[in-house]
């Protein structure tokens, strides 16, 4: 499925009269952020005891365990807005057949790297930080194939303590370049969500 480079933005009338944690905050659709062979978490350049500390919190949190760590995870660094973060992504064990894999966010507090997710790190396609922030943590948006026509839309917006799912939805017609695509936003699923 081809995905368009771009950043398309539309304002949802009916996410605003019922939203308590983001303003008109537009519809943002993600294209993939790079993490190639290279980013490895050596060439992050986390000490042993980073890296260690990474290694334990992904192994709680991962739905498999591959032979080697090293080799199953990319890891980038990047800014989260007012702190230093860290994205985690699984290749080829941790990864569904539709190209979604499972994907990490950390941040550094207190001289050390959390995760970002309370519960399992999502199972995605694509990402992307948007540029409305909570607690000076910027917001993530994030897509998940689930069909040709279909991916689902979750945002998440940071809580003091993790990321949680402020918006979701299933985008219809977005790998499609010929058509009219469109967002039909469902109720987040509880867990790493605010909703109850």
């Amino acid at each position: 499925m081809r995905r368009i480079s771009l950043t398309l933005q539309i304002v949802l009338l009916t996410f605003l009269l019922g939203s308590d944690i983001s303003m008109a905050q537009p519809v943002q659709i993600p294209h993939i952020e790079g993490l190639a062979d290279s980013n490895t978490l050596q060439a992050a350049q986390l000490s042993e005891a980073e890296q260690a500390s990474i290694l334990r919190q992904i192994e709680k949190t991962g739905f498999d365990y591959p032979d080697s760590w090293q080799a199953e995870l990319r890891v980038k660094r990047v800014s989260l807005g007012d702190v230093d973060g860290l994205i985690v992504r699984g290749t080829k064990l941790l990864c569904d057949a539709t190209g979604n894999c499972q994907t990490w966010a950390f941040r550094r507090a207190k001289g050390r790297w959390v995760s970002m997710f309370e519960g399992q790190a999502p199972v995605i396609s694509a990402f992307v930080f948007a540029t409305a922030q909570h607690g000076g943590i910027r917001d993530l948006v994030t897509l998940a194939n689930t069909s040709a026509q279909i991916d689902a839309y979750t945002e998440f917006a940071f809580d003091s303590h993790f990321y949680r799912k402020v918006r979701c939805g299933e985008l219809v017609g977005w790998g499609n370049p010929g058509a009219k695509w469109r967002l039909d936003e469902k109720v987040c699923a509880s867990e790493n969500s605010l909703n109850p």
